[in-house]
């Protein structure tokens, strides 16, 4: 290998004559320090740790301080306007909502993700997206849409506190998963606006057959059952067109 070309060495005159000159220059020019100052651009602040490592997530999260039990979540919102709170699978991972959460907030929404506190206690997990909404609802009614498990949750939230909710989206919430209660009394006692949306040959709601006992056991005058081809299953539902089409559809009749 060559050598790398020997630096330049300069004399103590040329040196002081050089910072002479620069210094002159500063000055002319307005300030030197105040300058750079003003020329240098403040920092951007960091994400809400719940999206702080979402790939996809684009600009403008916000925290949002909420408490479920005693504990902190980790939350927060994009967007203005009426809120969608959007509720975790058993995987607990706010990331999977990204594409959603810019789509409702470029519609004029304003989406919220958080991380459940304790997601091993569905009731505790209950707790938690109501404490979120409450947070960010300030006195209006919010829209819960939930995936998998989350789509258990949105209809054990509008069976506790139908007053707090104005509409929910479930996609592909299951009646029965191993370990949890049958859900089918609480889906008994909703009568607010539904939407859910799931596939037909999905294994975790026995293809068409949990979605038809929910709809059967629904009181809810403005529910609305969609399912397409196809085995997908919780947020991976969002891939339709038609899907998407349908969820903007309904959250609008219920802004």
């Amino acid at each position: 290998m060559s050598a790398p070309p020997p630096r330049a060495v300069r004399s103590g005159r040329a040196v002081i004559a050089a910072a002479a000159t620069l210094a002159l220059g500063a000055t002319a020019c307005g300030g030197g320090n105040d300058a750079a100052a003003r020329a240098t651009p403040s920092a951007t602040p960091a994400p809400p740790h719940v999206v702080r490592f979402c790939s996809g997530k684009g600009s403008g999260w916000r925290g949002v301080k909420a408490q479920s039990n005693g504990e902190a979540i980790d939350a927060a919102a994009l967007g203005a306007g009426p809120v969608v709170v959007l509720v975790n699978e058993s995987d607990n991972n706010a990331c999977a909502w990204m594409a959603e959460a810019r789509a409702l907030a470029e519609r004029g929404y304003r989406a919220v993700v958080f991380t459940y506190v304790n997601s091993d206690d569905e009731s505790a997990s209950t707790d938690d997206a109501l404490a979120v909404a409450d947070a960010v609802r300030g006195g209006a009614k919010v829209r819960m849409m939930g995936a998998s498990v989350g789509g258990r949750i949105v209809f054990e939230a509008a069976a506790s506190a139908p007053g707090r909710l104005a509409a929910i989206v479930s996609l592909s919430g299951e009646r029965q998963v191993q370990g949890l209660p049958d859900i089918l009394p609480e889906v008994r006692r909703v009568r607010i606006p539904v939407l859910y949306v799931g596939s037909r040959q999905d294994p975790y709601t026995e293809g068409t057959r949990q979605p038809r006992w929910l709809q059967a056991a629904l009181p809810s005058r403005a529910a609305r059952f969609h399912l397409v081809a196809g085995a997908q299953h919780g947020v991976l539902l969002l891939g339709h067109a038609v899907v998407r089409n349908r969820i903007r559809a309904f959250l609008d009749a219920h802004r």
